[in-house]
Parts: C-alpha cells; structure tokens; sequence
C-alpha cells in the first residue's frame, strides 16, 4: 500500500511539475509574439504616414527645403525674412514684434493642395524648446494672404506673419507637434536677427 501510495504521489507531483512547465511556456510564448506583431504594425503605421525624405535642420535665408507630410510632398523656399516692428495695418502684437517672412512653395505631390493646410503646419520661433508662433496673415490688409489650391507641380509665392519674441536667433519650421505625432518630416531654417531686414 505504501508503495502504491508513493506512485501515486510521484505521478501527482510530476502531473502538476508538467502542467505548470507547459503554462509558464504558453504565458512566455504569447506576448513575445504580440509584441512583434505590435512593433510591425507601429513600424508599418509610421512608415504609411510619411516617406524618405530626409530631415533638413540647417537651412538659411533662400534655401529649399523638402517636406513629405500626410497633405503630400511640397518643396518651400524661404524667399526672406523681416522683422517690422509692433504695429502693422493698426494691430499690435502681444509679443515684442511682429516677422513677416516670404515663401515660395511649389506642390511636388501628384494631387492638389491648399496652401492654408501647409501653412497652418508651420511656425516661427525663438526657442527649440517651446511651440511656435503661426500663420495670421489673414488679419492683415497689407499682407499678401497665401491662399487657394496648388495642382501638381504648380508653385505659387505668398507671405507668413506672425508675432515673435526679440532673439538672437529665430527658427522658421515644421510644427513640433507634427514631428511629435510623425505626419511630416523635420524641415528647419535657422537665422539671426540682422538677417531679418
């Protein structure tokens, strides 16, 4: 009976041993596999969103950058820069005065665009670290309004005003929050106050 009794034990325990083997390898196993089929579908989700196009952090005063967004692929020439002072068209900023910045953009997507949704993904700033200032030139008389659709390959100039703070250095760029949330490529010019005239 004793040796009948020590079998039965044995079997329980190697039962139990097997089964708790078999968990621990089902529970192991699983969510290796879902977290590779959740970084596939985070890799193929941002690579849906935008192409290759390169960042380009370190454009100046008349050069061309590329951007590849979900509005499509444009190019945007930064024509040139100046800061007018706290009054224009009888509005004064809130801020220490208003830049007024001439664009070129020409749409290299294969589909329209307004120009109104690229501008509103833009903004001026004076520190990397903060969001920027955007767009409000539709409140301004003397202020050539960038406006309307771009068919493909067509490319159209306009102007950008908005309020800033006196710097050094101002940055005219692709929205942080765009970059943040992966619609666009990072497209930056970087120049220094005496350059605004």
């Amino acid at each position: 009976m004793k040796k009948i009794t020590l079998v039965m034990s044995i079997l329980f325990i190697s039962v139990v041993v097997l089964v708790a083997c078999g968990k621990d390898e089902a529970d192991t196993s699983s969510p290796i596999v879902n977290d590779k089929e959740n970084n596939q579908e985070t890799e193929s989700s941002k690579s849906s969103l935008i192409g290759d196009t390169p960042d380009q952090l370190d454009l100046s005063i008349g050069d061309t950058g590329k951007f590849d967004t979900t509005l499509g692929t444009f190019d945007l020439t930064l024509d040139s820069v100046k800061l007018i002072g706290t009054e224009l068209d009888g509005v004064t900023t809130d801020l220490d005065e208003f830049i007024l910045i001439d664009l070129t953009i020409k749409n290299t997507s294969n589909h329209n665009m307004k120009i109104e949704d690229v501008l509103l993904t833009l903004e001026i700033t004076d520190n990397l670290e903060m969001q920027g200032e955007k767009d409000r030139a539709d409140l301004f008389d003397s202020v050539d309004y960038f406006t309307g659709n771009l068919e493909p390959n067509e490319e159209a100039k306009g102007q950008f005003i908005a309020e800033t703070y006196t710097a050094d250095t101002y940055y005219f760029q692709e929205s942080i929050g765009d970059i943040a949330a992966g619609v666009s490529n990072q497209v930056r010019w970087t120049f220094a106050a005496d350059e605004a005239k």
